[in-house]
């Protein structure tokens, strides 16, 4: 929690004065969404954004007088217009046609209490939002007579997180045709994600949305930003070792064959837990970190285990720590081999999907250092 504190002091320092919409969807990104939010809430953010309201629902008695934005679009009925105006959710509405829904549902309720909204516009995401002036006109209408009542305008950018010029003219563009758009109506704002905020802070707005920079990752590493720290490690122990010789098939499919004798260690962590199969000896090739060294994973990796190499790793028992992934020694150092960064870039993919894998059932434990 002092890496998610220490973030969150960071992203201020660049935010323009503006409000901080902590973007805690999908479990936290991965980190455990009540921990995060109290921690947050703690520390004075007032605003936060999911994607459901079932995690809407999670965090209401975490965050009790914060804002929750719903950013996920379900089908309007009674039943969700009730449980948003009740919680004082504030729904995300991307149309003229979702928004008479709506409408249409509080109207049957007959509710006293207005439903709270911010409506997205799409300036060139070309996913959800309102596409044009004369849509957004009509919707901001409709808002203006019955229990529908919008707060904010935002859009999303596409590609704010690179360096390339003609992704940054792009944003810029955006950026320019939300605010051409906006204009003429006196609603708050924001656009910046993450990598707005950190690359693009001249933009204007009322708030800024951060979720991967919260937790400790640049959207773009090659850029010269703020120190950030990232907040979760990943942690296992040794259940059990195994002494082998040579020509000792190993794990599902024979995928693995000693070479010479070997000291092998199950650790209880799997594709399950959310350590992907690329990490297999077969594939990428993982490895952990056990008493300070690095032990190699041998054959595939299990639904509940996975099996690595001890065999040059004095000291190691049944208990002993294995460390999956991890912020110390070195996290922030790009070579480091099993920093989340790194262990994206080594399957393909990004921090955001390492993250957001590790299933429900690892427990989460919070801690707060100095």
């Amino acid at each position: 929690m002092s890496a998610l504190i220490h973030n969150l002091k960071a992203i201020k320092s660049v935010a323009d004065g503006k409000e901080i919409i902590a973007v805690v969807k999908a479990n936290a990104y991965g980190h455990g969404i009540k921990s995060i939010s109290a921690c947050l809430y703690r520390n004075g953010v007032r605003h936060f954004a999911v994607f459901s309201p079932e995690e809407a629902e999670q965090i209401r008695n975490i965050v009790p007088d914060g804002d929750i934005l719903i950013f996920g679009v379900s089908p309007a009925d009674k039943n969700l217009a009730e449980r948003i105006v009740s919680n004082r959710f504030i729904q995300t509405v991307v149309s003229l046609e979702q928004a008479k829904a709506l409408q249409e549902q509080l109207e049957k309720l007959n509710l006293a209490e207005e439903l709270r909204c911010h409506v997205k516009i799409d300036t060139g995401m070309s996913r959800f939002g309102v596409g044009s002036p004369e849509e957004l006109e009509q919707i901001l209408e409709l808002t203006q007579s019955g229990k529908l009542k919008c707060e904010a305008l935002f859009t999303h950018f596409s590609s704010a997180d690179s360096s390339e010029p003609d992704d940054v003219e792009f944003t810029v563009n955006q950026q320019y045709k939300f605010a051409q758009l906006i204009k003429k109506y006196n609603l708050k704002s924001h656009s910046q994600n993450s990598a707005g905020t950190l690359y693009h802070r001249d933009f204007g707005g009322d708030f800024v949305r951060t979720g991967l920079a919260l937790y400790g990752f640049h959207p773009d590493s090659s850029a010269d930003m703020p120190t950030l720290r990232p907040v979760m490690s990943l942690k296992s122990v040794v259940t059990q070792i195994r002494e082998v010789g040579a020509g000792v098939d190993v794990g599902y499919n024979r995928a693995f064959v000693t070479d010479s004798p070997k000291t092998l260690a199950v650790i209880p962590v799997g594709y399950a837990d959310g350590y992907s199969r690329l990490h297999s000896s077969d594939c990428k090739g993982g490895k952990f970190r056990i008493n300070g060294k690095f032990a190699p994973v041998c054959g595939k990796v299990c639904m509940d285990y996975t099996i690595v190499d001890v065999t040059e790793i004095k000291g190691v028992k049944v208990g002993s720590e294995a460390v999956i992934y991890s912020d110390c020694p070195g996290y922030s150092n790009p070579s480091s081999e099993i920093n989340i960064a790194q262990i994206a870039r080594s399957i393909g993919t990004i921090p955001y999907e390492v993250t957001c894998s590790v299933a429900a059932r690892v427990p989460r434990i919070e801690t707060l250092t100095v």
